[in-house]
């Protein structure tokens, strides 16, 4: 409990697939000028053991940014150089998007505008995109070059060692007109909201419904304040608004095209997805994720300023990475975050 009586804001970080950048057609000139912009000189002559990724995968923006950073932390682990082989315009293109949120951790890799090499060996494992695999084994090969292949690698433990290191290479703080930004005397709460593409049967329970979920919402909001401490909101709206969303927090939003004075209930964000991370990073002293398998949801919270996460029990949904086993949830959850189970109308928060 806090013994100053702080002022609380809450911000709705409204996601929906079809507007993120990196799903665009964009079209992108890929010539001698782009690719030298990732040519590195600190890496120019080091004639080390390189670990490539496929920096070609076709993922979304958060995906990229989990495999980026786990290879990192595996490369770390296997002391070798982690490589970015690039053969397309595309994976140039996403290369720049991880840039504008982690430029350090960019500039961990060595980046090759050309294939894997051939006399690279693969190491067969990560059939599963939210497991944790142990890949000591693999330390102190002697082939120059090892090929980590795999799906999408999405688990912290393969770089909760660096996590400091890895909070350091999300680029610095910026002014959000739009937005509260954090101070000593606020403590702002973040929501992140995904639908679109989750809202099939897939992605949340049949008997899950769309109304359970919009008052799951409104319940686990309300808990958190309770959980933090009993402190005085105020109301906040922006002018970017999702209209499930308004459904979903029902008189807590307000229904403006403008933005809105500090006596409303809730800002939603407007923001590009780079810039929403990096408002986490600076500005999110708690974060709440609606869409438990969410990859931008889940980067939101770990790279957030509080770092005090909550997220919906992902085995109170119909997802399908979690029913088919590709998730094992205590390598995709750290247990330090709180998660919230839905029961009869009450919210229970699991520490």
């Amino acid at each position: 409990m806090f013994s100053t009586r702080f002022t609380v804001l809450i911000v709705l970080l409204a996601i929906v697939a079809v507007t993120l950048v990196h799903s665009r057609n964009i079209q992108y000139e890929f010539d001698d000028a782009s690719a030298e912009a990732f040519r590195y000189p600190q890496w120019a002559e080091m004639p080390h053991k390189r670990v490539p990724s496929a920096g070609d995968m076709m993922v979304r923006f958060a995906n990229h940014i989990f495999e980026l950073v786990a290879f990192y932390g595996m490369a770390r682990t296997l002391q070798r150089i982690p490589t970015i082989y690039i053969t397309s315009k595309r994976g140039a293109q996403r290369l720049e998007y991880v840039e504008q949120v982690m430029p350090g951790l960019i500039m961990k890799f060595k980046v090759e505008f050309d294939t894997i090499p051939r006399q690279a060996e693969n190491l067969e494992f990560g059939a599963n995109c939210c497991q944790y695999y142990n890949i000591d084994g693999y330390l102190g090969r002697s082939i120059p070059v090892l090929r980590l292949t795999g799906k999408y690698h999405q688990s912290f433990k393969y770089f909760e060692k660096y996590k400091d290191e890895i909070l350091n290479f999300v680029a610095g703080p910026k002014q959000f007109k739009t937005l509260p930004m954090s101070s000593s005397s606020n403590f702002i709460s973040c929501i992140h909201v995904r639908r679109a593409d989750f809202v099939s049967p897939n992605r949340h329970s049949t008997d899950f419904t769309r109304a359970a979920w919009k008052a799951f919402t409104r319940a686990a909001w309300k808990a958190i304040r309770q959980h933090s401490a009993a402190r005085e909101y105020l109301t906040v709206a922006t002018h970017f608004i999702l209209m499930v969303t308004v459904e979903a927090l029902e008189s807590h939003v307000s229904n403006s095209a403008k933005p809105a004075p500090l006596n409303t209930t809730i800002w939603i964000s407007g923001n590009s997805p780079t810039d929403d991370l990096i408002y986490s990073r600076y500005n999110c002293d708690s974060l709440l994720i609606t869409a438990p398998s969410s990859t931008f949801g889940w980067w939101l919270g770990y790279i957030s300023k509080g770092q005090t996460v909550y997220y919906m029990d992902i085995q109170q949904t119909n997802d399908e990475v979690y029913k088919t086993g590709e998730m094992i949830v205590d390598d995709f959850f750290p247990s330090r975050w709180f998660k919230m189970q839905y029961n009869n109308g009450e919210i229970v928060i699991r520490i």
